[in-house]
């Protein structure tokens, strides 16, 4: 009988212990977030919705605009309460998604690699130009998507003012390379697993000249804003080239492997980083879009006009598509540099 009460009382002895360093775990927990702010992930964008009951939600353009139309006449609407191109600083924003190709290619083609990069300095002024209709620019798109791939933006939600959020324009490689170094400088103090330092060899000069008979390369890009960059294109029917929009989650695997499908190739810029920033394989043209991210809310009182307005999310929960793409490396790059904690939520 003894040994039974002893046998009884080291069991609760031992549970209580073990309740108490949860309690204590907890409450540790909650006073990291009572002075940071939380971190959640949201795999599927498409899945940002008032129903998740966050604070705020991490979005990028045309999709955060489309989530404000949906959800306008409802009772709790989502509003963009802050731009993080502003917050990040700058005058350009930050290098979100880079051009790149293949230096084989570059090397057979320069001539034309140098004109279509020239070519792209007014591909953007095409989308927001007032003879440039939207049906245009969503019909070039919707023409090149992989079968199967629903649309980001449609005729309903993209228009000239989302285009203009969306931070599409192209800037040389070797006119971004400063940029473009300090923004991986940034998120390496975040995460130093999650990009690279490039070397110069990366950034293409201009240099080449050599020119062949025919060229026909193939160009792959995410959809989104990667693809209204290359709209304009599409919507002529270049026949130097064939275009495909893909899904982000699969644009790794055209600039990978032992004989890379892409040509031409629009990317994150993390991932260009850790995949090609050697430059032996690919080379960088440019950078293609300024950042494109912005923070909703259905809060009232939720607006983040400036970086002393961070602190108002201290505290909060935070949705956060893509938390260790460029989307939440950004986020937390900006957090970081402003002195603001955060938990993530796994």
């Amino acid at each position: 009988m003894m040994k039974s009460v002893k046998r009884v009382l080291a069991v609760t002895t031992a549970v209580c212990a073990v309740c108490a360093m949860a309690f204590s775990a907890c409450k540790e927990q909650d006073k990291a977030q009572d002075g940071a702010v939380t971190l959640v992930p949201i795999a599927n964008p498409a899945d940002i919705s008032p129903a998740l009951n966050y604070d705020y939600y991490l979005a990028a353009e045309p999709l955060a605009s489309a989530k404000v139309k949906a959800t306008a006449n409802t009772a709790t609407p989502l509003r963009i309460v802050a731009n993080l191109q502003s917050l990040y600083g700058g005058e350009n924003g930050y290098p979100q998604a880079v051009l790149v190709a293949k230096s084989s290619f570059i090397a057979q083609n320069g001539a034309w690699v140098n004109a279509f990069m020239q070519d792209m300095v007014g591909a953007s002024a095409w989308l927001t130009a007032e003879t440039t209709e939207i049906a245009s620019v969503v019909g070039a798109v919707s023409a090149h998507l992989t079968d199967g791939l629903t649309p980001s933006f449609t005729e309903k939600n993209l228009t000239k003012a989302v285009i203009e959020n969306s931070g599409v324009y192209f800037e040389s490689a070797i006119e971004s390379k400063a940029e473009v170094n300090a923004f991986l400088d940034d998120i390496m103090r975040v995460d130093e697993s999650a990009v690279k330092k490039v070397d110069d060899a990366f950034f293409y000069d201009g240099s080449s000249i050599t020119g062949s008979a025919s060229v026909r390369a193939s160009v792959y890009m995410p959809d989104g804003a990667p693809a209204l960059a290359m709209a304009k294109f599409m919507s002529e029917n270049r026949e130097d080239c064939d275009f495909e929009v893909v899904n982000a989650s699969t644009i790794a695997t055209f600039v990978t492997g032992e004989n890379p499908k892409a040509d031409l190739c629009v990317l994150p810029l993390n991932l260009a980083s850790k995949l090609l920033g050697n430059g032996a394989v690919y080379k960088m043209l440019g950078t293609v879009t300024h950042g494109n991210l912005y923070l909703l809310s259905t809060s009232e009182n939720a607006t983040i006009e400036s970086v002393s307005d961070l602190k108002r999310l201290v505290g909060k929960t935070l949705g956060t598509i893509q938390i260790n793409n460029i989307p939440g490396l950004t986020l937390k790059t900006i957090l970081k540099k402003n002195g603001i904690g955060y938990t993530e939520q796994v």
